[in-house]
């Protein structure tokens, strides 16, 4: 019995474990979050671009272009020659780096946070 349980065991963490790492033709990409980092595949394509900014509303929250120019003020000094921006369908906030995964998403969450004025659960850093 114990090794029915086992081998089911290891049969269920071999199929994560193959889903985990099998391609996708959405980009797959490990965002942080908050405090926990996420696998979810978010689709990069519709992202919007700056500089120059727009304003962004997801959901029921509105950023104006100026804190996108003051948060790219920051973000240019990284290296950086485009901020790509916009929405998930349940209303967080995707940030990403000229299309790059960003070296540094911890730093990139918690100034993104600070001076967008958002909760950093509701920002995911590509």
């Amino acid at each position: 019995m114990k090794k029915t349980i086992l081998s089911f065991v290891v049969l269920l963490f071999s199929v994560f474990i193959f889903y985990a790492f099998s391609p996708n033709e959405r980009r797959k990409a490990t965002g942080k979050q908050g405090n926990a980092t996420s696998t979810e595949v978010y689709d990069t394509e519709n992202l919007m671009a700056g500089p120059p900014f727009t304003d962004l509303i997801c959901g029921s929250v509105r950023i104006p272009s100026a804190k996108w120019d003051q948060l790219w003020s920051v973000y240019a000094g990284q290296g950086a020659t485009q901020l790509l921006y916009g929405c998930t369908e349940d209303g967080r906030i995707i940030i990403s780096q000229d299309g790059k995964n960003i070296q540094r998403p911890e730093w990139v969450l918690s100034t993104a946070a600070a001076i967008l004025g958002i909760n950093p659960n509701r920002i995911i850093v590509l």
